[in-house]
Protein backbone atom coordinates (compact mmCIF):
# COMPACT_ATOMS: atom_id res chain seq x y z
CA UNK A 1 0.00 0.00 0.00
CA UNK A 2 1.35 3.43 -0.99
CA UNK A 3 0.58 6.41 1.23
CA UNK A 4 0.93 9.98 -0.14
CA UNK A 5 3.18 12.57 1.42
CA UNK A 6 1.54 14.59 4.20
CA UNK A 7 2.15 18.11 2.89
CA UNK A 8 3.66 19.44 -0.33
CA UNK A 9 7.44 19.08 -0.19
CA UNK A 10 7.47 16.85 2.89
CA UNK A 11 8.65 13.80 0.90
CA UNK A 12 7.38 11.54 3.67
CA UNK A 13 5.35 9.06 1.62
CA UNK A 14 5.43 5.38 2.58
CA UNK A 15 5.01 1.95 1.02
CA UNK A 16 3.84 -0.88 3.26
CA UNK A 17 3.69 -4.57 2.27
CA UNK A 18 0.95 -6.35 4.19
CA UNK A 19 0.67 -9.76 2.46
CA UNK A 20 1.10 -12.73 4.84
CA UNK A 21 1.12 -15.40 2.10
CA UNK A 22 4.81 -15.10 1.26
CA UNK A 23 7.49 -17.41 2.65
CA UNK A 24 10.41 -15.50 4.18
CA UNK A 25 10.12 -12.56 1.80
CA UNK A 26 12.62 -9.82 1.12
CA UNK A 27 11.83 -6.53 -0.56
CA UNK A 28 13.65 -4.22 -2.91
CA UNK A 29 12.53 -0.79 -4.10
CA UNK A 30 13.66 0.54 -7.48
CA UNK A 31 16.55 -1.92 -7.74
CA UNK A 32 17.88 -1.25 -4.27
CA UNK A 33 19.17 -3.87 -1.82
CA UNK A 34 16.87 -6.66 -0.59
CA UNK A 35 15.51 -5.88 2.85
CA UNK A 36 13.46 -7.94 5.27
CA UNK A 37 11.48 -4.94 6.58
CA UNK A 38 8.16 -4.63 4.70
CA UNK A 39 8.08 -0.84 4.90
CA UNK A 40 9.75 1.97 2.97
CA UNK A 41 9.55 5.51 4.35
CA UNK A 42 10.49 9.10 3.48
CA UNK A 43 9.54 8.66 -0.16
CA UNK A 44 9.05 11.58 -2.53
CA UNK A 45 6.04 11.58 -4.89
CA UNK A 46 6.92 9.22 -7.75
CA UNK A 47 6.33 5.83 -9.34
CA UNK A 48 8.15 2.94 -7.64
CA UNK A 49 8.91 -0.64 -8.65
CA UNK A 50 8.66 -3.03 -5.71
CA UNK A 51 10.40 -6.40 -5.99
CA UNK A 52 9.20 -9.13 -3.61
CA UNK A 53 11.45 -12.18 -3.38
CA UNK A 54 10.68 -15.21 -1.16
CA UNK A 55 12.94 -17.93 0.19
CA UNK A 56 11.98 -20.27 -2.66
CA UNK A 57 13.41 -17.90 -5.24
CA UNK A 58 10.07 -16.69 -6.53
CA UNK A 59 10.07 -13.02 -7.49
CA UNK A 60 7.16 -10.69 -8.08
CA UNK A 61 7.21 -7.07 -9.17
CA UNK A 62 4.61 -4.44 -8.38
CA UNK A 63 4.27 -0.88 -9.66
CA UNK A 64 3.19 1.53 -6.92
CA UNK A 65 2.68 5.30 -6.93
CA UNK A 66 3.29 7.65 -4.03
CA UNK A 67 1.06 10.64 -4.71
CA UNK A 68 1.92 14.25 -4.00
CA UNK A 69 0.00 16.05 -1.29
CA UNK A 70 -2.66 18.47 -2.44
CA UNK A 71 -1.57 22.09 -2.35
CA UNK A 72 -3.21 24.39 0.20
CA UNK A 73 -4.29 27.65 -1.45
CA UNK A 74 -5.21 30.90 0.30
CA UNK A 75 -5.79 34.20 -1.47
CA UNK A 76 -6.51 37.69 -0.13
CA UNK A 77 -6.72 40.98 -2.05
CA UNK A 78 -3.33 42.62 -2.32
CA UNK A 79 -4.65 46.01 -1.15
CA UNK A 80 -7.94 47.43 0.17
CA UNK A 81 -8.81 51.11 0.68
CA UNK A 82 -11.59 52.19 3.05
CA UNK A 83 -12.84 55.51 4.42
CA UNK A 84 -12.07 56.30 8.05
CA UNK A 85 -14.86 54.85 10.18
CA UNK A 86 -15.83 52.15 7.69
CA UNK A 87 -15.46 48.46 8.48
CA UNK A 88 -14.20 45.77 6.14
CA UNK A 89 -14.80 42.02 6.17
CA UNK A 90 -12.02 39.84 4.77
CA UNK A 91 -13.19 36.61 3.09
CA UNK A 92 -10.18 34.70 1.73
CA UNK A 93 -10.49 32.41 -1.28
CA UNK A 94 -9.34 28.85 -0.61
CA UNK A 95 -9.46 25.46 -2.31
CA UNK A 96 -10.53 23.65 0.87
CA UNK A 97 -14.17 22.89 1.73
CA UNK A 98 -15.76 25.00 4.45
CA UNK A 99 -15.23 23.48 7.87
CA UNK A 100 -12.19 21.39 6.91
CA UNK A 101 -9.58 24.02 7.78
CA UNK A 102 -8.60 26.59 10.37
CA UNK A 103 -7.77 30.23 9.60
CA UNK A 104 -5.82 32.33 12.07
CA UNK A 105 -5.60 36.11 11.67
CA UNK A 106 -3.30 38.82 12.89
CA UNK A 107 -2.63 42.46 12.04
CA UNK A 108 -0.03 45.12 12.71
CA UNK A 109 -2.64 46.92 14.86
CA UNK A 110 -3.08 43.90 17.12
CA UNK A 111 -6.30 42.44 15.70
CA UNK A 112 -6.32 38.65 16.12
CA UNK A 113 -8.74 35.79 15.65
CA UNK A 114 -8.19 32.03 15.73
CA UNK A 115 -10.31 29.53 13.84
CA UNK A 116 -12.29 32.29 12.08
CA UNK A 117 -13.40 31.84 8.45
CA UNK A 118 -13.62 35.64 8.05
CA UNK A 119 -12.32 38.72 9.85
CA UNK A 120 -14.19 42.02 10.27
CA UNK A 121 -12.29 45.05 11.50
CA UNK A 122 -12.58 48.86 11.58
CA UNK A 123 -9.02 50.16 11.55
CA UNK A 124 -8.31 53.77 12.50
CA UNK A 125 -5.07 53.69 10.53
CA UNK A 126 -3.45 51.67 7.79
CA UNK A 127 -2.63 48.09 8.70
CA UNK A 128 -1.37 44.83 7.24
CA UNK A 129 -3.48 41.74 7.92
CA UNK A 130 -1.97 38.25 7.72
CA UNK A 131 -4.05 35.07 7.43
CA UNK A 132 -2.76 31.52 7.84
CA UNK A 133 -4.84 28.56 6.67
CA UNK A 134 -4.16 25.09 8.11
CA UNK A 135 -5.82 21.88 6.95
CA UNK A 136 -6.46 18.64 8.83
CA UNK A 137 -2.97 17.33 8.00
CA UNK A 138 -1.27 20.39 9.45
CA UNK A 139 -0.38 21.81 6.02
CA UNK A 140 -0.60 25.58 5.83
CA UNK A 141 -0.65 28.54 3.48
CA UNK A 142 -0.24 32.23 4.34
CA UNK A 143 -1.29 35.42 2.57
CA UNK A 144 -1.66 39.06 3.53
CA UNK A 145 -3.52 42.21 2.54
CA UNK A 146 -2.64 45.86 3.12
CA UNK A 147 -5.56 48.04 4.25
CA UNK A 148 -5.26 51.79 3.63
CA UNK A 149 -7.51 54.23 5.49
CA UNK A 150 -8.57 57.44 3.71
CA UNK A 151 -9.36 60.47 5.88
CA UNK A 152 -10.57 62.70 3.05
CA UNK A 153 -14.04 64.31 3.07
CA UNK A 154 -15.20 63.34 6.59
CA UNK A 155 -18.66 64.79 5.83
CA UNK A 156 -20.63 66.53 3.09
CA UNK A 157 -22.07 70.02 3.64
CA UNK A 158 -24.54 71.46 1.08
CA UNK A 159 -23.64 75.03 0.15
CA UNK A 160 -27.21 76.22 -0.59
CA UNK A 161 -30.77 75.54 0.55
CA UNK A 162 -34.13 77.24 -0.01
CA UNK A 163 -36.38 77.37 3.08
CA UNK A 164 -39.43 78.62 1.16
CA UNK A 165 -41.80 75.77 1.97
CA UNK A 166 -41.99 74.31 -1.53
CA UNK A 167 -40.79 70.91 -0.32
CA UNK A 168 -37.49 71.11 -2.24
CA UNK A 169 -34.27 71.67 -0.29
CA UNK A 170 -36.19 73.34 2.52
CA UNK A 171 -34.02 71.80 5.24
CA UNK A 172 -30.33 72.26 5.78
CA UNK A 173 -28.45 69.34 7.27
CA UNK A 174 -24.99 67.85 7.46
CA UNK A 175 -24.14 64.44 6.04
CA UNK A 176 -21.37 63.01 8.23
CA UNK A 177 -19.27 60.14 6.99
CA UNK A 178 -18.56 56.97 8.97
CA UNK A 179 -15.42 58.55 10.44
CA UNK A 180 -17.44 61.22 12.29
CA UNK A 181 -18.64 60.06 15.70
CA UNK A 182 -19.99 63.36 17.00
CA UNK A 183 -20.34 66.98 15.85
CA UNK A 184 -19.23 69.15 18.75
CA UNK A 185 -20.22 72.57 17.36
CA UNK A 186 -22.00 73.85 14.27
CA UNK A 187 -22.47 77.47 13.15
CA UNK A 188 -23.97 79.11 10.03
CA UNK A 189 -22.87 82.55 8.80
CA UNK A 190 -24.36 84.78 6.13
CA UNK A 191 -22.46 86.51 3.35
CA UNK A 192 -21.54 89.34 5.71
CA UNK A 193 -20.05 86.87 8.19
CA UNK A 194 -22.84 87.35 10.70
CA UNK A 195 -23.78 84.24 12.63
CA UNK A 196 -27.35 83.24 11.89
CA UNK A 197 -27.39 79.84 13.56
CA UNK A 198 -25.42 78.02 16.22
CA UNK A 199 -25.81 74.55 17.71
Amino acid sequence: TATPETCPGDNDGTIDITSAELNGPHFSLNGGPLLSTPRFTDLSPNDYTLLVSDSLGCDQEFLLTVDAAGEVLLDLPETITIVLGDSVTLRPQTNLPTGTSLISWGSTLGDTCSNCPTLTLRPSAGTTVVATLTNDNGCSATDQTVISVSEEDPFYVPNVFSPNGDGVNDLFRLFPGPGVERIMRFSVFDLHVFMVFKA
